[in-house]
């Protein structure tokens, strides 16, 4: 939360704000704390999620873990705890 109440506190025009996010999406300590995250979140176009990243690509072969495809046509979602549209304007 260090990041997001210094970003809060900027002016909403002032590039500082996109500064301060950028530090934290780089900061390990917040990335493990996001992967953790059991929160649903309701975002754009009806998406439901708990964390998401950004991912460099190529990925090189030798670094994948694994691969699996989900079908999600049999699986209930969990109603969202928050709506992304109640919170960016």
């Amino acid at each position: 939360m260090r990041y997001a109440d210094r970003a809060w506190a900027t002016d909403p025009h002032d590039d500082q704000r996109i500064s301060i996010c950028d530090l934290a999406v780089q900061d390990d300590e917040v990335i493990r704390a996001h992967a953790r995250n059991a929160t649903v979140i309701g975002g754009r176009y009806n998406t439901e999620f708990c964390s998401a990243f950004m991912v460099r690509m190529p990925i090189p072969n030798d670094r994948l873990v694994s691969v699996e495809r989900i079908s999600a046509k049999d699986v209930k979602f969990p109603v969202p705890e928050v709506k992304l549209e109640n919170v960016v304007r």
